[in-house]
């Protein structure tokens, strides 16, 4: 599988004119992830989800409340995970590889 991130940041101070960049920046890498989690399975991370939380559906938690003095309803939305990296030897890192 192949994935080109491309999430960006808005950069300068308030007041300024944007300047977007990229979160990854100029690296590349290459990792092997294991299609399905399995104990003692090589992977370089894992997300791992929480789905019997208290008061939560697959480990969602929805909240939604009125606000009048805003006029505004609210959402909230609570999620339960944690990533984790598990073999670091499974992940190659090639910095400023980007032109």
């Amino acid at each position: 599988r192949f994935t080109v991130p491309r999430p960006q940041n808005d950069t300068p101070h308030p007041g300024q004119p944007p300047a977007m960049s990229y979160v990854w920046g100029k690296n590349a890498f290459l990792c092997y992830v294991a299609p399905r989690p399995a104990l003692k399975s090589i992977t370089f991370a894992s997300t791992f989800s929480w789905n019997q939380a208290p008061g939560s559906m697959n480990g969602r938690l929805v909240e939604v409340w009125r606000e009048n003095t805003r006029k505004a309803d609210i959402v909230r939305v609570q999620r339960y995970y944690d990533q984790k990296l598990i073999a670091a030897e499974a992940v190659y890192v090639w910095k400023n590889s980007v032109a």
